[in-house]
């Protein structure tokens, strides 16, 4: 995977991907499912049906779990430095 730059978003799509990696990151990804509720929606062309949505949901309707996509936010690789890209 070649690193990507920030500015290879488009149109400030880069403000998620930003709080994962900031302080407000791991209340994101563990209290709001953020990366399921938000990021995985958008990503896809046409929208989901409810029944599509909770079955994405159910592996990580407990926090614990959730935690398995927290790592995850280091793992789109940008220029950056690795201090940036992952504080335990």
């Amino acid at each position: 995977m070649r690193p990507r730059r920030w500015e290879d978003f488009p149109n400030g799509r880069d403000a998620m991907f930003r709080a994962f990696r900031s302080a407000e990151g791991e209340h994101l990804i563990l209290d709001d499912n953020a990366f399921i509720e938000v990021v995985m929606p958008k990503s896809i062309l046409r929208s989901l049906s409810d029944t599509e949505m909770d079955a994405y949901r159910e592996p990580f309707r407990e926090r614990i779990h959730a935690f398995r996509c927290w790592p995850g936010r280091a793992s789109c690789r940008l220029t950056a430095s690795l201090q940036m890209l992952w504080r335990p």
